[in-house]
Order: C-alpha cells, then structure tokens, then sequence
C-alpha cells in the first residue's frame, strides 16, 4: 500500500505542478502562511512574533501553529526547494501514517491482521491524499500525530502503563502544535482516560467489598468490631485502598506543557493569553463564515451570542453540526466503505465489551463535538475529517482484533485435567455383549 500510494502520490504531484494553475493551488491561501512562518525559521527568526495581535495580514496568521512550518523549514534546509518537493513532504507523512496505523493495530490491539485494516482505512481516505499532493497543508502531519497520539491512549486505556501515559501526553502535545484541535484531541482522551481509571478504581473497590462478604470474612469483621483496635484498623485499610495515579497525571501535564512550549510561551509573552489563537473563537459565536473570519483579537463571545440568539437556535446549531461532523463527513470525505466499517466495528465492540475501545469511541465523539459546534460557521469538511480518521482506523483494528481473539478462544480445545486436550468429537458407541 505504502509503495503504491508514493507512486501514485509523486506522479499527481508532477502533473499538479506542471501548470501555473496546480502551482497557484498549491501556494494558495493557507499554504502561503506556513511557507512564510517557515522562512521566518529558515532565516533564525524563532520568536513566533505572527502571533501577536494586530491588524491585516498579519493577524490571519496568529492562530497557526510551529510544527509544520519548522518541518518545512528543515525540509528547505535539506535541499527539497519549491512546492512540488515540499508538497512530497506531505505524502511522506501519508506513507507514515500507513506504517503507524500498522504498527499501532499490531502492537495495542495483538493482531497484524488488525494492522493491516488500520492502514488500508488510511489508504482509501481519498481527501488525506488530496491534500497531500495538492496543497501544503498541515492535515497529512497532523494525522500522522493523531493516529500515534490516539494509539499511546488505547495502549494505556488497555494496560494502565505509565509509559504509555507520557508518550501520550508528548504525542497529544505535538499534535497540538501541529493544528489548534489537537488541544481538543488531548482534552477528549485524557478525560476519557481519567474516567477509565475512575471505572477501574470503583471496580476494585467493588471487588474488595464482595471478598468481605464471605462467612470466613464476616466472622473475623465481627471480632475486629469487639477490638478496641478496631478504629486503627480500619485507618490501615484507608490507606491501602488504591488511588488515582495523580503524580503520574502530573509529570504526563508538565511534560505536556513542556513540549507544547513553543506555542504557549510566545502567546503568553505576546499577548498574555497562552491559548490566544486569533480570531478562531469567533467561530464558536456566530453563524455566519465572513462575520467570524475578521483579523485581530476575536470580536464576538458567549455574551454576544446569547444576545441575538435563543435556546432553539443553539440547539438546531449543535443538530447541524453533529449531523455534518458525524454522519455526512466520514461518508463524503473518508468513504461510504469506511462508514459502513466504523458502524459495523462499534457494534462489534459493544456485543463484545471491548471496554478500552468503547472508551475510545467517546473520546472520538467528546474531541470532535466543537467542531460541530462551530460547523455552522466554518463548514469545512476536511477538517472533521482529520479529526476523525485516526480514531476510525483504530477502532477498525480493535474491532478486528476483538472478534479474532474470540473466535480463537472459541475454536481453542477444551483443556482437561492434565493439561490435556478434550476431544469435543462424541465418543463411539460401546458395542453390545452379544455383538461382542
């Protein structure tokens, strides 16, 4: 898939750049930004002044994000001159992305096969590779970060691992620097994995209340209730009752916000906000696209929306936008194939109580509801399509794997005493004295 997608990637991108119009589309509009932002690196100007406020041109450019323009910058510095090399940056980052849902399918979810349906989701997105070879946009960048950062999240929903938890936190970090919603990735999974970790607490505590309810238990519980000791008792089992992991939570936050510094710091120094991104929030306060793409500081907010709109509009807002982000998305920009498989794999992970990958799936819906919040007024679809093609393929390969570890289980022979294997074949009659 990988050799096939670069060969049919360089070739469109040949053609594209063949004619003024292709080079026009390529360096258009967004494209300009982060070439611009990526010269201001190339020449050692790393002060992120572009976010600061202001009028024109200038402020359109303060919500973008470093990660992308530094690549380009490096890819520059190496020698790849001109959109058309540059543009194969981009389908680099597709190619990547293959390997990553690859790897992410056979190592989280246990089974290459998984793997491999993870990619091919990957592969017939036919927007990621339109944006690839057409444009120089961050969308190829930020899913590849996406489908990693969403992987370290599964890899911890699954195994509670510590590591798992701070490769999370850097990779969320990074895609955050790559697109502004990656902010919303990183809030989405890390409130579902809190909430697993609450699940899971509960459960053991549960757990350890059903153990006491034993007749050996109960008998000891009754002495320990005569025992003047009995109030140090139970401060001993206070504290050995399991808690959240709240110092892990911590370093996963600060190695978050360490490696997410490059956006923060400069707009905190600029403008004494850290998540000051231009006029972005309009969005989320109006209806309409040319009202809230105004240059500067954002104009509109929660006060004035409720100003001149009502509980009604709000909801058919909200309506709106989960109809566009969760149902004609996926089926216009990722695939009819790759909806029909998203839907059939949730199902599948429900009669199969995949926990972890349920969790998963709440976390697609919680990261992406801003975005249908604002599609009345920014009715792109590419970028809820980005948004949700890593959880998509991910959730194609737990699905996969769930059913596969199943059927396998199913299909294992019964284990006897011994260790031995139990023929499930019935036994053949024992023949009758007289036949004897």
């Amino acid at each position: 898939m990988s050799a096939s997608l670069w060969s049919r990637g360089t070739t469109y991108i040949e053609d594209v750049s063949s004619t003024l119009v292709g080079i026009r589309q390529l360096l258009a509009d967004d494209s300009q930004h982060y070439l611009d932002i990526a010269d201001d690196f190339r020449n050692g100007d790393f002060s992120m002044g572009f976010v600061a406020p202001g009028g024109g041109e200038a402020a359109d450019r303060a919500h973008r994000q470093p990660a992308y323009p530094a690549v380009l910058a490096v890819a520059e510095a190496w020698g790849l001159s001109g959109a058309p090399q540059l543009a194969k940056v981009n389908l680099l980052f597709v190619v990547a992305t293959l390997w990553t849902a690859f790897v992410v399918g056979t190592w989280v979810c246990g089974s290459a096969l998984s793997g491999v349906l993870a990619a091919a989701v990957v592969y017939q997105a036919g927007f990621l590779f339109d944006i690839a070879t057409g444009h120089l946009l961050t969308e190829p960048m930020y899913v590849l970060i996406a489908t990693a950062t969403v992987g370290a999240a599964l890899a911890y929903l699954k195994r509670k691992n510590f590591g798992a938890l701070l490769l999370f936190a850097a990779l969320a970090a990074v895609a955050y620097l790559t697109r502004v919603n990656g902010l919303f990735l990183a809030a989405g999974l890390g409130l579902v994995m809190v909430a697993s970790d609450i699940r899971a607490l509960r459960a053991a505590e549960s757990s350890s209340r059903d153990d006491e309810t034993t007749p050996d238990t109960r008998e000891r519980t009754a002495r320990h209730r005569r025992d003047d000791a009995d109030e140090e008792a139970e401060d001993d089992d206070q504290e050995e009752r399991p808690l959240l992991p709240l110092v892990k939570y911590g370093a996963a936050i600060a190695l978050f916000l360490v490696v997410a510094s490059p956006s923060w710091v400069p707009r905190l120094v600029f403008t004494g906000n850290p998540v000051y991104h231009g006029y972005l929030p309009n969005y989320l306060w109006v209806d309409d696209y040319q009202q809230a793409h105004m240059p500067g500081p954002p104009r509109y907010s929660w006060s004035t929306y409720w100003e001149d709109h009502t509980i009604a509009d709000a909801a058919g807002r909200l309506g709106y936008g989960i109809a566009r982000v969760y149902w004609q998305t996926p089926r216009e920009k990722i695939g009819e194939g790759a909806a029909l498989v998203t839907a059939i794999a949730i199902v599948a992970l429900v009669l199969t109580r995949d926990e972890a990958a349920l969790w998963l799936v709440l976390a697609a819906i919680l990261q992406a509801l801003p975005l249908a919040w604002t599609a009345m007024s920014n009715d792109t679809r590419r970028v809820p399509a980005a948004a949700l093609l890593p959880f998509i393929a991910l959730l194609t390969a737990a699905a996969a794997a769930r059913c596969i570890d199943d059927a396998r289980k199913r299909s294992a022979p019964v284990r006897g005493a011994g260790g031995k294997s139990k023929s499930t074949r019935p036994a053949a009659p024992r023949p009758s004295p007289t036949q004897e």
